[in-house]
């Protein structure tokens, strides 16, 4: 997929363990969804306002499924994770924006 580029090693593991810690579970297809976003939004974030016009369909094209069942993976993936239990604000928007802002702030401490 020409709009996927794929995390470094470092970057990667740093995103499983931020999941991890959140409580995503391996076994959530959201969780990769939830990683596959990321990496889109790290290098090029202006697609954070276009998650169900650009950012699902191409997540559910790599996937063969519908943007609306990556949309429905990523939202239940999140609602039982740690995010939707700390009481925080656990949209789709804002703990994928949050999760590029921590990787985003890893990779500048870690070229």
């Amino acid at each position: 997929m020409e709009n996927l580029r794929r995390f470094s090693e470092g970057q990667n593991v740093f995103i499983n363990n931020l999941l991890t810690e959140n409580d995503v579970n391996l076994k959530w297809i959201g969780r990769q969804y939830i990683k596959d976003i990321v990496e889109m939004l790290n290098y090029d974030n202006s697609m954070l306002k276009s998650l169900n016009n650009y950012v699902y369909p191409v997540i559910a094209e790599r996937y063969k499924t519908k943007p609306s069942n990556v949309e429905k993976s990523v939202r239940n993936a999140i609602a039982k994770s740690a995010y939707y239990k700390k009481g925080k604000d656990a949209t789709n928007k804002t703990i994928l924006t949050e999760l590029v802002e921590k990787l985003k702030i890893f990779s500048s401490n870690n070229p």
